[in-house]
């Protein structure tokens, strides 16, 4: 907008120009007017009964609260985040339930912590090496044997028996294989271990009466075994078999005719299991891999016939299944060479698998205990071990909860995980170790949970000021703040002595943070107990740039007097100067307030207009003339 001037009057000096945007500024030449509000000049008309105003602006509001968690977002005080269980298990990045709703119940991380009692953290049992063996794969299979918990063992071309007491002997009598065990396989009450040239039976009357014997033989490059469906079931190149004694001399031969042979050439199978209503094999050959299901024909009434194989799962390129396992009839867990995945197996035998749990090496076993499935983790950092799934519990993303579970020390190579017979106890067989139990009382030294980042839904910055802890303090408990980049700084070391009631003061960060995270690490009092960590509420200040309410008074008339005793007059000046403010303040667009004097300025929006007029045409006739009072908010 332009503005074309007419003077009845003297005119000190000239008015200056406007530029035609409202976020540019206006030249005052002789510096006669005090402000402009989007290159519109103005004399203030500040006075004791209307001064002007200048307030920092309210930067948080009353609202009902509707959140996903009720009471954590008012906003008239503290900005509230509270976490009372971790039972959704890890691999939460932003603790923001208004977007996922398991997020009240998930975390970032862990080690050496059991979550799965909601409302509970606390330390997992130590493993213990009770077998040293090391060069080859190492295989583990539970059973009991005379009332007793055991494991069964292979690696290289040595077997064995560990008790639940960690007594341990090598199987001695009997034929060796000429090459190393590559698969074993239970019924509860005898084992089959197979390898290169044959598949060999053990079965134990006690622990000093047992057989061990070759049962089939075969030349064959790669072998796995199942029992599945009341049948020993064993993948032997591309061939799959029912392997059913034909009665005669020892060692068979493998069946005449398979139950299904694989047209891919150089074809690996790579796990069995049995599922509801199918036995289900997988394979791959280099960088594909499928799963098949073999039905079952139960039409004679007899022992029930096998039909040929129907691929029923492939996995997208690049990734081949591992391992299998069918638990609780209406789940699968698909060990890949990327991590694990978890389908819902169908009516009829058909499977559809969810998302991939990713991690850095392949799951090469599972078992299932209770609603868990434990799979084999070989990438664990800085220990290896296994990762517990929850079968009974998916998120929204369709991803079931997990968490890192029983760790053994170091970055070794996990190949296979077994029950210790009834024990509820777990074997973990280490290519690079040996074989570990899971102690039945004693506690890991330390563990820790690493939460997700709280940012409580907004990039905003925030000031984190204030933590409560709840726990049952037997040992200690540390707190450690952990900011976006992971760097730490440490709050507070509580033991049993430490008052919880009181808030903790977060000192650092010391400034506004988009998102903070807490790490809390249980340390054990003695061997069999330590801490039991309950939850904790972070509270927080909105901690980004404060805003500035200006209201200032204007004089808006056709003739004005500036302080100096000159007068501008022109007709229609003050009508003009209304319409043009009137024009910026609708459009909602940003203008550049000038305090003309102080050589001040900032860009603001104007939030609300005042026009006052004591009496029509009280200066030279004019209809309009009064003061125009702006209620104006800065951007920061």
């Amino acid at each position: 907008m332009t503005f074309h001037f007419h003077f009845r009057d003297r005119v000190v000096f000239p008015l200056g120009t406007r530029s035609g945007s409202a976020a540019s500024g206006y030249t005052d030449a002789y510096h006669s007017y005090d402000y402009a509000i989007g290159g519109v000049p103005f004399y203030s008309a500040a006075s004791r009964d209307d001064p002007l105003l200048v307030r920092s602006a309210d930067f948080r509001k009353d609202q009902i609260d509707q959140s996903v968690e009720p009471g954590e977002q008012s906003l008239t005080g503290w900005w509230v985040r509270s976490q009372q269980s971790f039972h959704g298990g890890t691999g939460l990045e932003f603790s923001d339930p208004a977007l996922d709703e398991s997020a009240p119940f998930r975390f970032k991380d862990s080690e050496g912590v059991d979550v799965w009692t909601p409302g509970e953290v606390t330390l997992l049992p130590v493993t213990e090496k009770v077998k040293s063996i090391t060069g080859n794969p190492v295989l583990v299979a539970g059973g009991r044997v005379d009332g007793t918990d055991m494991v069964l063992f292979g690696s290289g071309t040595t077997t064995g028996y560990i008790k639940a007491d960690g007594t341990t002997a090598n199987i001695t009598s009997g034929t060796a294989p000429a090459n190393p065990w590559q698969a074993i396989a239970s019924d509860g009450d005898c084992f089959w271990l197979a390898a290169s040239n044959g598949i060999w039976k053990v079965r134990f009357t006690d622990f000093s009466t047992y057989t061990y014997e070759k049962q089939w033989t075969y030349s064959a490059t790669t072998v796995t075994l199942g029992w599945a469906k009341g049948r020993l079931m064993a993948g032997i190149d591309e061939a799959l078999y029912e392997l059913i004694p034909p009665g005669g001399g020892l060692p068979y031969a493998l069946p005449g005719s398979a139950v299904y042979t694989s047209l891919v050439t150089d074809w690996a199978w790579s796990s069995i299991t049995a599922g509801p209503e199918a036995i289900y094999a997988s394979g791959y050959k280099g960088n594909r891999g499928s799963i098949l299901k073999v039905l079952l024909d139960e039409t004679t009434g007899a022992l029930p016939t096998l039909t040929g194989a129907t691929e029923v799962a492939q996995l997208p390129t690049g990734e081949w299944p591992t391992a299998i396992r069918a638990y609780l009839g209406t789940r699968m867990a698909i060990g890949t060479n990327r991590g694990v995945r978890v389908a819902d197996v169908l009516d009829g035998g058909g499977l559809e698998y969810g998302p991939l749990i990713e991690m850095s090496e392949p799951v090469y076993d599972m078992v299932g205990v209770d609603r868990f499935v434990y799979v084999t983790d070989a990438g664990g950092d800085p220990d290896a071990g296994l990762v517990r799934i929850d079968l009974s519990l998916q998120h929204p993303n369709d991803k079931f909860a997990y968490a890192n579970d029983l760790r053994i020390s170091g970055m070794e190579t996990i190949r296979s995980v077994a029950l210790i017979g009834d024990s509820g106890r777990l074997a973990i067989g280490s290519d690079d170790s040996g074989v570990w139990f899971e102690d039945a009382t004693d506690l890991v030294t330390e563990g820790f949970l690493l939460t997700a980042q709280a940012r409580y839904n907004t990039l905003w910055p925030k000031l984190y000021k204030r933590l409560s802890v709840r726990a049952n303090i037997v040992g200690t408990l540390g707190v450690t703040t952990v900011d976006r980049l992971g760097s730490e700084v440490t709050v507070a070391s509580l033991d049993d002595a430490s008052n919880l009631e009181p808030d903790l003061a977060i000192n650092s960060p010391d400034s506004p943070q988009e998102s903070l995270g807490l790490r809390f690490t249980l340390t054990q009092d003695t061997a069999t107990t330590g801490p039991v960590f309950r939850g904790y509420q972070f509270k927080a200040l909105p901690g980004g740039p404060r805003q500035y309410e200006y209201l200032v008074p204007l004089m808006c008339y056709d003739s004005e007097m500036d302080g100096q005793g000159g007068r501008v007059t022109r007709d229609g000046w003050a009508l003009e100067r209304l319409m043009a403010i009137r024009e910026i303040a609708s459009e909602g667009t940003v203008v550049l307030f000038q305090d003309l004097r102080g050589n001040l300025s900032e860009l603001v929006t104007i939030e609300k207009i005042e026009f006052r007029q004591v009496a029509p045409g009280e200066v030279w006739n004019s209809t309009w003339g009064g003061v125009l009072t702006l209620s104006m908010r800065t951007l920061d």
